[in-house]
Protein backbone atom coordinates (compact mmCIF):
# COMPACT_ATOMS: atom_id res chain seq x y z
CA UNK A 1 0.00 0.00 0.00
CA UNK A 2 1.96 3.21 -0.72
CA UNK A 3 2.40 5.93 1.45
CA UNK A 4 0.80 9.61 0.98
CA UNK A 5 3.65 11.98 1.26
CA UNK A 6 3.18 15.89 2.14
CA UNK A 7 4.42 18.67 2.72
CA UNK A 8 4.04 19.97 5.96
CA UNK A 9 0.90 22.59 6.86
CA UNK A 10 -0.01 25.21 8.90
CA UNK A 11 -1.39 22.50 11.57
CA UNK A 12 1.91 20.69 11.71
CA UNK A 13 3.77 23.76 12.42
CA UNK A 14 1.26 25.05 14.87
CA UNK A 15 1.73 21.38 16.57
CA UNK A 16 5.61 22.01 16.46
CA UNK A 17 5.11 25.54 17.92
CA UNK A 18 2.98 24.47 20.70
CA UNK A 19 5.16 21.54 21.51
CA UNK A 20 7.96 24.23 21.98
CA UNK A 21 5.59 26.56 24.58
CA UNK A 22 5.71 29.13 21.61
CA UNK A 23 3.23 32.18 22.58
CA UNK A 24 -0.44 32.71 20.82
CA UNK A 25 0.32 33.91 17.10
CA UNK A 26 -2.29 34.41 14.38
CA UNK A 27 -2.39 32.02 11.34
CA UNK A 28 -0.78 34.40 9.07
CA UNK A 29 2.31 34.15 11.03
CA UNK A 30 2.18 30.49 11.07
CA UNK A 31 2.06 31.11 7.78
CA UNK A 32 5.49 32.59 7.46
CA UNK A 33 6.96 29.45 9.52
CA UNK A 34 5.43 26.89 6.86
CA UNK A 35 8.40 24.49 5.43
CA UNK A 36 11.23 25.48 7.83
CA UNK A 37 13.00 22.77 10.15
CA UNK A 38 11.18 21.29 13.05
CA UNK A 39 14.46 22.27 15.09
CA UNK A 40 14.30 26.30 13.62
CA UNK A 41 10.18 26.30 14.46
CA UNK A 42 11.22 25.23 17.75
CA UNK A 43 14.17 27.19 18.48
CA UNK A 44 12.09 30.47 17.37
CA UNK A 45 9.70 29.62 19.55
CA UNK A 46 11.59 29.63 22.28
CA UNK A 47 12.93 32.62 21.59
CA UNK A 48 10.00 34.62 21.29
CA UNK A 49 8.67 33.12 24.58
CA UNK A 50 11.88 34.75 26.22
CA UNK A 51 11.75 37.74 24.93
CA UNK A 52 8.11 38.15 26.02
CA UNK A 53 8.61 36.71 29.29
CA UNK A 54 10.13 39.87 31.23
CA UNK A 55 6.74 41.98 29.65
CA UNK A 56 3.63 41.81 32.25
CA UNK A 57 0.38 42.44 29.15
CA UNK A 58 -3.06 41.54 30.96
CA UNK A 59 -4.50 41.44 27.48
CA UNK A 60 -3.61 38.34 25.65
CA UNK A 61 -3.99 40.49 22.25
CA UNK A 62 -1.43 42.66 22.75
CA UNK A 63 0.89 40.06 23.94
CA UNK A 64 -0.14 38.08 20.44
CA UNK A 65 0.58 41.05 18.28
CA UNK A 66 4.18 41.83 19.94
CA UNK A 67 4.98 37.86 20.05
CA UNK A 68 4.29 38.40 15.85
CA UNK A 69 6.40 41.39 15.78
CA UNK A 70 9.26 39.72 17.63
CA UNK A 71 8.95 36.57 15.18
CA UNK A 72 8.84 39.04 12.05
CA UNK A 73 12.53 40.39 13.40
CA UNK A 74 13.86 36.97 14.40
CA UNK A 75 13.14 35.75 11.04
CA UNK A 76 14.39 38.96 9.14
CA UNK A 77 17.68 38.11 10.74
CA UNK A 78 18.04 34.25 10.29
CA UNK A 79 17.17 35.10 6.41
CA UNK A 80 20.25 38.34 6.41
CA UNK A 81 22.12 35.65 8.45
CA UNK A 82 21.48 32.67 5.38
CA UNK A 83 22.67 35.69 2.79
CA UNK A 84 25.82 36.40 4.61
CA UNK A 85 26.69 32.77 4.81
CA UNK A 86 26.12 31.89 1.48
CA UNK A 87 27.68 35.11 -0.07
CA UNK A 88 30.42 34.23 1.51
CA UNK A 89 30.73 30.44 1.05
CA UNK A 90 34.06 29.36 -1.24
CA UNK A 91 33.59 26.75 -4.18
CA UNK A 92 36.63 25.06 -5.24
CA UNK A 93 38.01 24.94 -8.56
CA UNK A 94 35.79 22.10 -10.21
CA UNK A 95 37.09 20.20 -13.69
CA UNK A 96 34.80 18.34 -15.21
CA UNK A 97 36.77 15.09 -14.84
CA UNK A 98 36.43 15.19 -11.37
CA UNK A 99 32.61 14.33 -11.26
CA UNK A 100 32.88 11.90 -14.03
CA UNK A 101 32.71 13.80 -17.16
Amino acid sequence: QPIALSFPDTEHTKHLWNQANGPSLGNESFGLLNGRPAAEISGLAQDVSDDLAPLESSFESEKQKFAESLLRGRLAESSQDRQQSSSQASIPKVCWSDVGG
